[in-house]
Order: structure tokens, then sequence, then C-alpha cells
């Protein structure tokens, strides 16, 4: 056996499932994490402002996670954050930049590529792997409550391009890049963190408009697709049928 297989033959069926997991914790230590860790052999965290709001904090943190990672013969972790402008971590002490929608607003995607390598320079200066970008939501919807300034604009063409050259920033920054909310999150009317919206479309719909950032995300060699919580009875309507008995 290699030594992934030697190490993966090690684990018991709790912690390789403990590796499917990315978690979020509450506090700025990682004592909270220890845990999840030791016990389950976490695979990853997902980290926000409550957990750090300055890069000595976090700094703190990750040097905390991995002593604990040493102590138990753990693996890295990977160390999710929000950073996309708009939508941040470490905000006061970070670069934010203009925010998506501005960045989107030119022709010339190159400012795009360069604003995303400067978010993945900081964050792993700041000991973080992955950010969770870009979002590549086309903004259909205007007066959504959690997409709006977070999505590069309301044209397919235009977000597909300004996804595709975020991914490439962020690669360059030498940072993981995971493009989200797949299949589309810029069509709905409700807020995904307090409810379950409902999006009545169908696949050549979705294809036409909302999918084809990702596809170019994917072309541009994205590491990781984050879903959405949404329901697509036109795709599946599953989730709509009552519970058998």
């Amino acid at each position: 056996m290699n030594p992934i297989e030697q190490q993966i033959a090690k684990w018991s069926l709790k912690e390789k499932v403990g590796q499917l997991f990315i978690l979020a914790f509450p506090g700025k230590t990682a004592d909270t994490a220890a845990q999840m860790i030791a016990e389950y052999n976490l695979g990853g965290c997902y980290l926000s402002q409550d957990n750090a709001e300055t890069f000595e904090e976090a700094h703190a943190l990750n040097q905390g996670l991995d002593a604990l990672l040493e102590q138990h013969d753990r693996l890295p972790l990977l160390l999710g954050v929000d950073q996309e402008g708009a939508w941040g971590v470490l905000v006061g002490e970070s670069t934010t930049g203009p925010g998506n929608l501005a960045l989107g607003v030119a022709e010339d995607v190159g400012g795009t590529a360069n604003m995303y390598r400067v978010y993945g320079e900081e964050m792993r200066s700041a000991g973080f792997n992955c950010i969770l970008g870009p979002c590549c939501d086309v903004n259909l919807n205007p007066a959504s409550p959690i997409i709006d300034t977070r999505s590069f604009g309301d044209v397919p063409s235009k977000v597909s391009a300004h996804s595709a050259a975020a991914v490439k920033g962020l690669h360059q920054g030498d940072i993981v890049a995971c493009a989200k909310h797949f299949p589309g999150h810029g069509d709905t009317h409700g807020d995904t963190h307090r409810e379950i919206p409902r999006v009545d479309k169908s696949y050549d719909e979705l294809k036409a408009n909302d999918l084809a950032p990702f596809q170019a995300a994917i072309d541009a060699g994205v590491d990781l697709i984050m879903t959405s919580h949404i329901l697509y009875p036109q795709l599946d309507d599953s989730a709509l049928q009552p519970c058998p008995r």
C-alpha cells in the first residue's frame, strides 16, 4: 500500500466519516475543536469573523489547530473562509476591495484576477488554505436578501468570465478556490441561512443562465464546488413529497 492507503487503513469507520465533514466551531481558540479533531478526525473547519477578527488572532488560532493535529497525528485540515470583498473575514485589516458587483462592471477581467490574488495571498498569510469563493451566482433577482453585491452581475456571460478570472487569481495567490452556490442562488427570494427557498426553473433555463458561471469556474480549474440548499422541483420533486410512514 502507498502511504495514503496505509494512513486510511488505520482509521476507524467513525474517523473515515469525520474526514467528510467541514464544521464550524465557536470562539477564538482551537480548544473548542479539540474533540472534533481528536475523536472524529475532522476533515476541515469553516472559520469566520467570530473565530478571528485580526491577523494576529488568525495566526494564534491556526497555530493552535496545528498543535492539535500534531498531538493526535491527524492530517492537515481544510481551513475555509469567506473572502469575496463584500462578504469577508478579518474585516478591518484585510483588503476587501470594491466587491464583486463593482468588479463585474468592467469588461476586462484582469482587475478581478488581481483582486482575488490579493485575497489568496492575504488569507494564506493568515494561515488559511481555502477561500470559499468566488460567488458564481447570477444576480437575476436584484431583491435577493443574500446575494446582491456578492454577485458579479446579472449577465451570465460576464459573471462567467469574472468567475473564471477569480479562480485563476486565487490560484495565483496559492490558495484553494471553491465556487458557490451550485446550481445557482441568484434567483431566490429568501435567505437560505433561515429558510429553504424554491426555484421553479427547468434544466434548460438553469443551463442557459445559472449554471454557465459554474462551468466557467470548472474550466478554470476550480478545486471545490459548494452546493446551495434550495429546492428545484422541476429537477427533483422528491423533496416536496410527504415522507412515507
